[in-house]
């Protein structure tokens, strides 16, 4: 978000998509949702994070040895909103991202290995 608002600043009349080469002016550049916004406007979580606790759930009730998850996503936000939703679901997690101290990322990563 930072070099696009960058290029719209030094390029007023618009600055040019790296995607489509399109040309984008300030007024047309999407916001973020704030965090409690990501919920969309009825307050249900979205259609990922539904999946994702029905699976986490299954994957609780099935029988057999324990079963782990590993969950990938690029926005840190989205992770918070997972966690939110996997505590409310009862559902242990370890959370790792690289805005952690080095030694909280060791405790999450020997958390999950328990």
């Amino acid at each position: 978000r930072g070099c696009i608002d960058l290029c719209l600043q030094v390029s007023p009349g618009g600055a040019s998509c790296p995607l489509c080469r399109g040309v984008v002016r300030l007024g047309e550049v999407l916001q973020e949702p704030e965090e409690g916004e990501a919920a969309g406007a009825t307050g249900e979580p979205s259609a990922k994070i539904k999946a994702l606790v029905t699976i986490c759930e299954a994957m609780r009730n099935s029988p057999g040895p324990p079963h782990k998850v590993v969950i990938f996503s690029q926005f840190t936000s989205f992770l918070g909103l997972m966690a939110q939703a996997l505590a409310r679901a009862g559902v242990a997690y370890a959370r790792l991202d690289g805005s952690m101290r080095a030694q909280d990322r060791r405790a999450a990563v020997e958390r999950f290995g328990a």
